[in-house]
């Protein structure tokens, strides 16, 4: 962990902001395309890495991603009661995501906090290592680390948060509360 903590703290701005453009960049062509899952893939990952909302050019997109069936699997995940259930359908998306897939590990890992907490860590870090710039996956691990009792950790992973995205919304929720 320290190695990718140490990596991102490392970034030049401009190559955060680069790798940030890129991210939108392929959400557009993918959805050009007609690859719609890894598509809805990286439009969610753009705000994932800023710290905010969806960008403008999702909404010329919006209505043929959410009549994709895959799209419609990884919804179904997001708020779903039944974390094996998400967990079973996150796991057959991955493969079908694109470069984003990252984000599809992270939200299973958000599925498996409460009954496997170091698995979830285990993805959460495989998720910033495939994308160190995700400020929302570093809260989440934070917040995950916590839980095992691993606050130097948990504090470190916060502070990459607040270096790639300083006023994320995020951020004084998990500090203020760890949740």
């Amino acid at each position: 962990l320290s190695a990718l903590i140490n990596k991102t703290n490392a970034l030049p701005k401009g190559e955060l902001e680069r790798r940030r453009q890129k991210i939108l960049d392929r959400a557009i062509s993918y959805a050009k395309n007609k690859r719609y899952l890894p598509a809805a893939t990286s439009f969610f990952a753009y705000p994932a890495s800023i710290g905010g909302e969806m960008p403008k050019e999702f909404n010329d997109y919006k209505n043929d991603l959410s009549r994709d069936k895959g799209v419609q699997k990884l919804l179904s995940t997001l708020g779903s009661k039944d974390p094996n259930k998400a967990i079973s359908t996150l796991d057959s998306l991955i493969n079908q995501s694109g470069d984003d897939s990252y984000l599809l590990l992270a939200f299973k890992a958000n599925h498996l906090n409460a009954k496997n907490r170091s698995q979830a860590t285990k993805l959460f870090q495989e998720a910033l290592y495939k994308n160190n710039i995700m400020p929302n996956i570093w809260i989440d691990l934070g917040k995950n680390l916590i839980y095992e009792f691993r606050t130097y950790e948990a504090w470190e992973c916060f502070d990459v948060a607040k270096k790639l995205t300083p006023n994320h919304p995020m951020l004084s929720e998990a500090i203020v509360t760890g949740k």
